[in-house]
């Protein structure tokens, strides 16, 4: 299931996946994830599960011998076998050698790039750091947590802007916040909506989405929305591309 907790440093919300046992008292099938080899067994076995499923050939997203008997009802319309396999397939890859993972202590140590909710904002955040890496006027300095620092050297002037991701705005999250921590105060919201999921047919967002960003603009918020098609302007005017 999807959870959220409020970050200790910032007061900003993270977010997660937590696998957890819905019977009562438990199965002690759940220990056994804590091992990484068998971690991958199950995801496996997962994604046998989804390839051999019968609906594969019914013309359908899914069916309830595969997915729906594990989703909640008011999550059906969003399941589909084929992106099932798309994430597992990205989690295990091709090669059993590539599988690695990595043990922290708390959830505070998971940095901003296990925030980012779409390639989409992945790449924006890598952008980021190719644009500030070379130069000599602009610094990008990561703590470990959801948040970061970008500092400006403007003729001898320095700036500094606090980077967050998924800031909880009450009525909006917004991908990324940069806000001034010198001088007056200043937000800047970025937005990276992909297409598939803000303004297709099946997913048409645009009215919320442009009433949210207005209700930010009117509280004194410059929001900029940025499309792949801008990264990649982007990435070719400053040499960025990764």
């Amino acid at each position: 299931t999807l959870a959220t907790m409020p970050d200790r440093e910032t007061a900003e919300k993270r977010h997660f996946l937590v696998l957890y046992d819905r019977l009562p008292h438990g199965t002690g099938y759940l220990d056994r994830l804590t091992d990484p080899a068998a971690f991958r067994q199950v995801l496996e076995g997962a994604r046998r599960l989804l390839e051999e499923c019968p609906c594969n050939g019914e013309a359908v997203p899914a069916c309830h011998r595969c997915l729906y008997r594990y989703a909640d009802e008011q999550y059906i319309d969003r399941v589909s076998r084929q992106a099932a396999r798309e994430i597992l397939d990205e989690l295990l890859g091709t090669d059993t050698d590539a599988w690695s993972t990595k043990q922290v202590g708390n959830t505070d140590q998971i940095g901003l790039d296990g925030q980012v909710e779409s390639d989409l904002e992945a790449r924006f955040l890598n952008a980021l750091r190719g644009w500030a890496g070379p130069r000599g006027d602009a610094v990008l300095e990561e703590s470990g947590d959801n948040s970061a620092y970008l500092r400006l050297d403007e003729v001898g002037t320095v700036h500094g802007w606090r980077l967050t991701a998924q800031r909880n705005e009450g009525f909006t999250r917004t991908d990324f916040t940069f806000e001034r921590t010198e001088g007056p105060k200043q937000k800047i919201t970025v937005y990276l909506d992909g297409h598939r999921y803000h303004a297709t047919r099946r997913h048409n967002r645009l009215a919320g989405d442009a009433d949210k960003r207005n209700r930010l603009r009117a509280d004194g918020r410059i929001v900029f929305q940025l499309t792949w098609d801008d990264l990649d302007a982007f990435e070719r005017q400053t040499g960025t591309a990764q």
